[in-house]
């Protein structure tokens, strides 16, 4: 039942202790290893045979933290997205929102490998510090969330071209809480799950170490939810790729609903800082099995502080930020990418009593 019954343990568990509601916060944080997530962006990129693979990924949450016995207790709507794969999925992705074809690329082999996964909730978080010594401090977020929306998609196809001849062969699998073709799921299980985040810092001398990874162990689990698996074989026509056509099938598949178990890609992120470095940071940061590295540096002016930070150099995010003593504070950032373009790329809003 959507984990209503797991979902109300932990209300009923904030609920026998005194619980004070101390923060209320709106967060949006954009990462990419090469451009972000806007369709503008990669419609400038066009095809390539030789596209970099792309780690990206959208967080977001509105909600308010409350104390709990020693704990704190979050209860926030969230948004996750994910995507690892080549730019040229991204390029066909922003394009099928304008067009339903495109001219045939030059010669060469066009990767078409890609994996997507959203998901929107409502969530539950008990959070706890540990202290271990000195040098080593870990925060642990375990998690349960009642599944409004999710959507998976995974494409694996290559586009060849010859002159100009042009051929489409691949595969796309989706699995979502949205029907696929005309079935209509009657069962109001839309799914539930749960989830581990831990963060910490470790300190040596000097050295900093500032580590994070999300969605470990995670579950979402569906009594039913829909399923499309599609078989791409698609030719040119008069020199043109058209993957939609009303005279003729450009695929074959089958679609309905099914029992599933899904997880979500474990994002981690790594920063390495050194007090003799004048504010500078290096680190790592990856979905799924993408590690992308990235150079920073941040500089703090009283309750103002700034930070500018670049992936692989592939783009450029600069972030401006207000903190008061008490931690309220507000913040925004951009990002530019290789046509020079900025776009927002996080956002933060917080109040502290």
């Amino acid at each position: 039942m959507k984990g209503q019954r797991l979902l109300a343990f932990f209300l009923l568990l904030a609920g026998a202790s005194t619980a004070i509601a101390h923060e209320f916060s709106v967060n949006m944080d954009h990462r990419s290893s090469s451009g972000l997530a806007y369709k503008e962006h990669w419609l400038d990129k066009g095809l390539n045979p030789d596209a970099k693979t792309v780690a990206a990924s959208l967080n977001a949450s509105a909600g308010a933290v409350a104390e709990v016995g020693g704990l704190e207790l979050e209860v926030a709507a969230k948004y996750k997205g994910y995507y690892v794969g080549s730019e040229n999925v991204l390029y066909l992705a922003a394009l099928a929102e304008t067009s339903n074809k495109f001219a045939i690329p030059h010669n060469g082999i066009y990767s078409l490998n890609g994996r997507l996964q959203m998901l929107q909730s409502r969530q539950v978080t008990l959070s706890k510090t540990l202290q271990f010594g000195d040098n080593l401090k870990l925060h642990l977020k375990p998690h349960v969330f009642s599944i409004e929306d999710y959507q998976s998609a995974k494409a694996r196809g290559t586009l060849a071209v010859d002159g100009q001849n042009a051929n489409v062969q691949g595969t796309l699998n989706r699995v979502g809480t949205r029907r696929f073709g005309f079935l209509v799921n009657e069962k109001e299980d839309q799914g539930w799950g749960w989830g581990l985040d831990v963060a910490g810092t470790y300190t040596q001398g000097p050295w900093r170490i500032d580590f994070s990874a999300n969605n470990l162990l995670s579950q979402l689990r569906f009594s039913s939810v829909h399923y499309s698996n599609r078989l791409y074989n698609v030719n040119a026509v008069n020199g043109e790729i058209e993957i939609k056509r009303h005279n003729s099938f450009s695929m074959t598949g089958e679609y309905g609903h099914q029992k599933s178990n899904e997880r979500l890609p474990v994002q981690t992120q790594i920063a390495l800082s050194n007090s003799n470095w004048n504010q500078w940071q290096a680190g790592l940061y990856s979905v799924s099995d993408r590690v992308t590295p990235w150079l920073a540096y941040q500089y703090s002016h009283g309750p103002w502080y700034a930070r500018a930070t670049t992936m692989q150099f592939q783009n450029l995010s600069l972030d401006l930020s207000w903190l008061s003593a008490n931690g309220s504070g507000i913040g925004v950032g951009v990002t530019f990418a290789g046509n020079g373009k900025p776009r927002l790329g996080q956002l933060m809003a917080k109040v502290v009593w």
